[in-house]
């Protein structure tokens, strides 16, 4: 049960910081699009930002996986919850941008995967 929780927020985890990602770059080419001068202050940008859908959704799930990540840190043991946690959510963020049309190094990719690979399984057992 641990185990699949681990792996359930750091899918949730991986998958959302592409979409924050894209999101993000959205909002920033609003922002640009429109009559860009130095009147922005920090606040429009806040503003333009958390008004923008698609960097907001995925933000607020992300968060959602924050707070299982926390109530898992009580109750499993830490040396095999934060390893397996970032594992996932690392391997998950790569498949999500591959599959969204990023380009990825396989030649860092690959043997970065199975070492992640291996210390999953060596802190799973």
């Amino acid at each position: 049960m641990q185990l699949a929780s681990c792996i359930g927020v750091g899918v949730l985890w991986g998958c959302t910081n592409s979409f924050i990602k894209r999101g993000s770059v959205e909002a920033d080419s609003q922002k640009f699009g429109q009559a860009c001068d130095s009147s922005w202050s920090v606040l429009d940008l806040w503003v333009n930002l958390l008004t923008t859908w698609k960097f907001l959704v995925p933000q607020a799930l992300n968060l959602v996986g924050s707070v299982c990540f926390a109530y898992l840190l009580g109750r499993a043991p830490l040396s095999f919850v934060v390893p397996v946690t970032n594992a996932i959510s690392l391997l998950s963020n790569a498949l999500t941008d591959w599959l969204l049309g990023e380009r990825i190094n396989l030649s860092y990719a690959t043997p970065g995967v199975l070492l992640l690979a291996l210390g999953v399984g060596l802190c799973a057992s």
